[in-house]
């Protein structure tokens, strides 16, 4: 019994374009056999890969996640700032960095900016509150913490840094003292005493979250009015739920993903994926072992043999689950993109040498099962919500762990040709975009000495379905 899959395209993605007075000339997808792996912020599920990752931990390990973040801020403070006008409007964080990434003298100047922060006043009142009996702060929450603590780190940043000659004149605070901004942290402090875990969760995640995002919300259209540096704004605004966003790429990788179904019935899927039914959709024939489907592609090299060319390689399908709930993450034992060293050096270590209960914790996991992390990553990319259940998706999946696939030119993988049954024309699909198709369709079937199918897609009224039959006498 064969097996089929299909994949919507538009038609300018499948086609291409070469005409000159357009434009943007380039290839499209049916003569080159290509299948482009997305980004999950190119899919149209703002869910996409949704990890419900929350923060439990000690002292310890809050202090050195407050570190880590005065260490990511100030290293996108310096390239914000930069001469380099390519490394200034960068905004990514390098949420992997550690002070050893400074140079020596720069490392010294991190190290009395956390000093300075740490030896504020109610700092280290404020963290014991957040770690308080070990309770389970949401990433909304998390996101206050740094929201409160952002314009006392970059006014501490500001001043080291020119101290230490990184940064001129210009630069200098503008805004008021660091004591200025603890007002909030003071009063936070004293409710917090005074009400439970469970109530303090509440007070962080819905009073103040929502009062911060109307806040920032209002501070970005002030600031959208002037003409500044986006960059700038960005590290100055954006930076705390930036930071609280790059975290979860030290758990898992980068992942991309190419859309498949297991029928192209559904007219509403049609009039989405399909252009509007002026699309045209690709039937693939696909291999199955054990009950699961996979196809032969030309991968990208693994991250160890990066030199090497793309080789031909057999990729499973997964199923997407729709309804299935996202496994609860603790980000302290969850770490798994850090290395062991780092881990301990930087994360589970104090300032006397203490050990955060942390590595106990992460330790007894990785014993009891070794597959756990792995299991949790592929659960976040095959499930989504009984809302897109119609789709009837099967998703191929690489990941910048596995593969090196930096680069946008590299998630574009070839399959065979022995792989594709044929095209599905939509109800609305123009002549002229079926012409062309045509035309590749001959020039791939003489080329390659095969057979590829051309269907038409039309509305059976029997059960309000879409239907295709094969277009005969083409001479193709």
């Amino acid at each position: 019994m064969e097996n089929y899959l299909y994949r919507f395209r538009s038609a300018h993605r499948l086609l291409g374009n070469d005409d000159v007075t357009l434009g943007n000339i380039f290839l499209g997808e049916l003569k080159t056999q290509q299948i482009y792996f997305a980004s999950t912020e190119e899919l149209n599920d703002p869910l996409e890969g949704f990890k419900s990752v929350h923060w439990r931990g000690d002292f310890i390990i809050w202090k050195n996640l407050i570190k880590h973040y005065l260490i990511c801020h100030a290293r996108q403070y310096l390239k914000t700032h930069d001469n380099d006008e390519t490394l200034a409007s960068q905004t990514t964080i390098d949420i992997n960095c550690t002070i050893e990434d400074f140079d020596s003298e720069l490392q010294v100047a991190i190290a009395e900016i956390c000093q300075h922060f740490f030896s504020a006043p109610l700092i280290e009142d404020y963290i014991n509150i957040i770690c308080r009996n070990n309770r389970i702060v949401q990433k909304n929450e998390l996101e206050v913490h740094f929201q409160f603590f952002h314009p006392i780190t970059r006014h501490i940043i500001q001043t080291i840094f020119h101290k230490h000659g990184f940064l001129n004149d210009t630069h200098l605070p503008k805004g008021p003292a660091p004591t200025h901004y603890f007002g909030p942290i003071i009063q936070t402090v004293k409710i917090a005493s005074k009400i439970s875990d469970a109530a303090l969760g509440v007070f962080f995640t819905e009073t103040l979250y929502n009062f911060l995002t109307h806040t920032a919300l209002s501070n970005n259209w002030k600031n959208s009015i002037r003409t500044r540096n986006v960059a700038d704004m960005y590290v100055g605004l954006h930076f705390p739920q930036e930071f609280c966003n790059a975290l979860e790429r030290l758990m898992y990788p980068s992942w991309y993903v190419a859309c498949f179904m297991k029928s192209c019935e559904d007219a509403s899927i049609w009039g989405t994926y399909g252009d509007g039914h002026k699309g045209i959709c690709l039937k693939y024939k696909v291999e199955a072992s054990d009950e699961k489907m996979f196809i032969n592609l030309k991968l990208p090299p693994l991250q160890q043999n990066s030199s090497e060319s793309n080789s031909w390689s057999s990729l499973f399908f997964y199923k997407v689950d729709y309804g299935k709930g996202h496994p609860e993450t603790n980000f302290f034992v969850s770490m798994a993109r850090i290395p062991k060293t780092d881990l301990v050096r930087y994360w589970y270590k104090g300032d006397n040498n203490d050990v955060s209960i942390c590595k106990s914790w992460y330790q007894s996991l990785g014993t009891a099962n070794p597959n756990m992390h792995i299991e949790n990553f592929t659960h976040s990319f095959t499930c989504k919500l009984k809302a897109w259940k119609k789709e009837q998706e099967y998703r191929l999946v690489l990941d910048d762990f596995a593969y090196d696939i930096a680069n946008k030119s590299s998630r574009t993988v070839t399959y065979s040709l022995d792989n594709l049954d044929g095209v599905i024309f939509g109800i609305r699909t123009p002549l002229e975009q079926k012409l062309r198709t045509l035309d590749i369709v001959k020039e791939l079937c003489i080329g390659n000495n095969i057979e590829i199918n051309v269907y038409q897609a039309y509305f059976d009224r029997t059960d309000n379905t879409i239907r295709y039959y094969k277009i005969q006498n083409l001479n193709i």
